[in-house]
């Protein structure tokens, strides 16, 4: 797991952006670190927070699919990093959907005055 990450801090992806490359070691503790707190906050914290973790999870899934093109690595290396990217898509849009879906419920809740109510009838 070590080669790996030294290999992978070669191709970090905010590398010609930024001119920074991370000590591979560090790097590899900070992903390790964050993908334990996002998993554990998926399955047991509600609320907000799950969505916080969903994202730095998608952002850790498409940047080790980034790597693995970079570094050439071929579909095989690469595709189970693309199958938890798009779950995590798929659950992040789900998220969206309902909460647009519940946004609109409580929209259509609130009483409007109908338009029939300020026209003026013309005889």
């Amino acid at each position: 797991m070590r080669k790996t990450f030294i290999r992978r801090a070669k191709v970090f992806p905010l590398v010609k952006q930024t001119g920074w490359k991370p000590n591979p070691h560090f790097y590899r503790k900070v992903i390790g670190t964050v993908e334990v707190i996002s998993g554990v906050t998926l399955l047991a914290i509600p609320g907000s927070l799950k969505q916080v973790a969903n994202v730095s999870l998608l952002l850790i899934m498409l940047s080790d699919i980034y790597t693995h093109y970079a570094l050439d690595e071929g579909l095989e290396r690469m595709s189970p990093a693309i199958v938890f990217a798009l779950l995590l898509s798929c659950r992040l849009i789900i998220h969206l959907q309902l909460r647009a879906r519940e946004g609109a419920a409580t929209n259509s809740n609130v009483r409007r005055p109908s338009t029939s109510q300020f026209t003026k009838k013309v005889e």
